[in-house]
């Protein structure tokens, strides 16, 4: 089972994170020409994740979203609820000293860091943040009344959809960078306060308000799986439907990971979750695969069967861990798990993870 809840997110110095990464360093200079010419960037400490062509197409359209109905303040101030939320040391340091490079003080970060609701932030803002969170979460799971509040304080449907997603989007990153365990950025920590950091700001500012085009997935083939079509169709016009629509496909699509190991991720992470549309996804892939609906039931019951393999009954296990955990605890359980594991995958059993945690959480705007 997974660590208990932690209810009072981390700062950033409380954070106890592995002294290296898991996954060395690979450069994809084809992705990564596509990234820079599509307006993306690409930190060095992110090639730790490339290698996988599933993967890297997902990253590719996860990286260049950005909501038209958010400003990049609104969600520079989702990505840092969701970073220290997750606890994830990466994320966190990151997306704080942008904070910082961008117009807020130590103080007014500081506030957001402890309590949301005293934070400097517009009501509406701060309304919007609180379901980020929430959302973020996923442990207890969020619901209609978390998103009527949303809608009570100004917010629009489309833009709950678009909070929701960039949250979630945020949940991505969080559990590649934690369960991959990708160092710091401290020279980047640093820069707030500097003289080097403020030649920098007004940069910073003009490449967050530039938005970038999006990412030209490879064709889809075939009808989307029931469970995601009620998730798409509940997204209504938002422009991350289609990035949405594109990675589950490759997710759930063939790869170097087999169908089983797959479902057995998706179904796990939706029982842990309490999401149906995760955990349809995932009974999908295992019946298609000689697993009736009881011996899934037992599987996920008791976190195992006679029926897997060693590295199933390892991946069933592992993905549980990563719903909801202390940052130092799971990455002890990734270093036990990856080891005699191929780099691609430990990228591919991450990648899976990291989209199942996101399904999970985003499928509440499909719930009645």
């Amino acid at each position: 089972m997974s660590e208990a809840v932690v209810l009072s997110p981390p700062l950033l110095g409380e954070i106890k994170w592995a002294d290296r990464a898991f996954t060395e360093q690979v450069p994809d200079p084809v992705f990564e020409r596509r990234l820079k010419k599509a307006g993306g960037m690409l930190e060095a400490s992110q090639r730790h994740m490339l290698g996988v062509p599933w993967l890297n197409e997902a990253i590719g359209g996860l990286w260049l979203w950005h909501s038209p109905r958010l400003t990049p303040d609104q969600e520079g101030l989702i990505n840092l609820v969701v970073a220290q939320d997750n606890s994830c040391r990466h994320c966190y340091g990151a997306t704080r000293a942008l904070m910082r490079l961008t117009g807020y003080s130590e103080d007014a970060v500081r506030k957001l860091e402890t309590d949301i609701h005293t934070a400097p932030v517009p009501e509406r803002d701060r309304a919007a943040l609180d379901f980020a969170r929430k959302v973020s979460r996923g442990v207890p799971r969020a619901g209609r009344a978390d998103l009527d509040a949303v809608l009570a304080a100004g917010w629009s449907r489309e833009d709950a959809v678009d909070i929701a997603t960039t949250a979630c989007l945020a949940v991505v990153g969080a559990r590649m960078a934690t369960l991959l365990a990708i160092q710091p950025a401290l020279k980047m920590e640093r820069l707030p306060g500097t003289f080097l950091g403020w030649v920098m700001s007004p940069v910073i500012r003009a490449m967050l308000r530039k938005r970038t085009t999006a990412w030209a997935f490879p064709p889809l083939a075939g009808g989307d799986p029931p469970a995601v079509a009620t998730l798409l169709a509940a997204m209504g016009t938002s422009t991350a439907r289609p990035l949405v629509r594109s990675v589950m496909h490759l997710a759930l699509g063939p790869s170097h990971l087999p169908p089983r190991s797959k479902g057995l991720i998706m179904t796990v992470v939706g029982a842990g979750l309490e999401c149906p549309a995760c955990d349809a996804a995932g009974r999908d892939l295992l019946g298609a695969n000689g697993f009736s609906a009881q011996e899934i039931d037992t599987i996920v019951s008791h976190l195992g069967s006679p029926r897997l393999d060693d590295f199933e009954g390892r991946v069933l296990r592992f993905a549980r861990e990563t719903v909801r955990y202390r940052a130092e605890a799971v990455q002890a359980r990734c270093a036990e798990f990856y080891a005699g594991l191929g780099r691609e995958t430990i990228l591919e059993c991450v990648g899976m993870c990291a989209v199942a945690n996101a399904l999970g959480r985003l499928s509440i705007l499909a719930d009645r």
